[in-house]
């Protein structure tokens, strides 16, 4: 809980998710833009929001609440001022850590609980976990229904790279919902999931070093990844395979717009056959509580 101290020109634990194409609002190209320009020297755009600022330090502080409540609930040390960087050499990734726990007298014994404050989940049909060793601890604040389990992207694989490059077999990712409930998830080191990263590692840094982008999975993630013109170059004729996609493009956008036509003209005819259903059914229904037949349909 010291800020960033991992370089920008690696790939750090807190974006691997990005990086494989696992997180749902960002694409790897953010990381793959970021990871560029910091090697070609482009600074970091500054962060002036107070409001954003204002988040960042109250993260922090709650940060630092989480880790002593889950380390004073399971009678474990702490370690939360860490300015080391980790490293897994051979995927070239690097981790920071929110904190190290650590059992002070001999074996901690952990097992799901929901009645208790910090609640506890293990992975599911795993009933207990023996922890004897260090192991880090992420942690998250986030809105919304808390996770039986957490997805990779929030934190889970985060936490998993990060033991494995600081050499632990444990993590623990505490999760503040909703500024009121904490949840402390449990797992031991997955290495088939570690071997999916390191494969993604790989690529990543072949497409670094080869300047290939990913394929965009979105315009916006699109436009951010080119979003400036080598005024230099030539301009693009579009052929064989090309041109037939912006063919497609044009032809989707036009039946967008007369099928946006269409709907505006359907709109009104179908709203004054409602208002017509209504008052017959209304005038029938005065006389006898039965059905109307409308056009070979009966509305009830």
């Amino acid at each position: 809980m010291v800020g960033k101290i991992t370089s920008d020109k690696k790939l750090s634990a807190s974006r691997i998710a990005v990086a494989m194409d696992e997180h749902p609002s960002q694409e790897p190209n953010e990381v793959f833009n970021d990871v560029c320009e910091a090697i070609a020297g482009i600074p970091k755009a500054e962060i002036t929001d107070v409001r954003l600022l204002e988040l960042f330090a109250m993260g922090n502080e709650a940060e630092k609440l989480v880790a002593k409540q889950v380390a004073d609930f399971f009678h474990l040390s702490l370690k939360d001022n860490i300015t080391t960087v980790y490293k897994w050499a051979e995927a070239d990734i690097e981790a920071s850590l929110d904190a190290i726990l650590a059992p002070t007298n001999g074996l901690v014994t952990v097992t799901n609980r929901v009645d208790v404050f910090p609640e506890i989940r293990l992975p599911q049909g795993q009933t207990s976990l023996e922890i004897d060793k260090p192991f880090n601890l992420e942690i998250k604040t986030r809105q919304g229904y808390p996770s039986e389990d957490l997805p990779w992207w929030l934190g889970k694989g985060q936490a998993m790279v990060q033991a494995k490059c600081a050499g632990f077999d444990i993590c623990a990712v505490a999760v503040r919902y909703n500024g009121n409930q904490t949840i402390v998830y449990f797992y031991e080191v997955d290495d088939i999931y570690l071997k999916r990263v390191l494969a993604a590692a790989k690529e990543f840094y072949d497409r670094v070093k080869n300047n290939t982008p990913y394929p965009s999975r979105t315009a916006a993630g699109a436009a951010r990844t080119y979003g400036s013109v080598n005024e230099d170059e030539e301009p693009m004729i579009f052929d064989g395979d090309a041109k037939e996609l912006v063919e497609q493009f044009y032809d989707a956008e036009r039946a967008i717009k007369a099928l946006t036509v269409r709907k505006k003209e359907l709109e009104p005819m179908i709203m004054d056959l409602m208002r017509e259903t209504c008052l017959l059914y209304t005038s029938d229904a005065a006389d006898e509580r039965s059905s109307v037949d409308l056009g070979g349909r009966r509305i009830i």
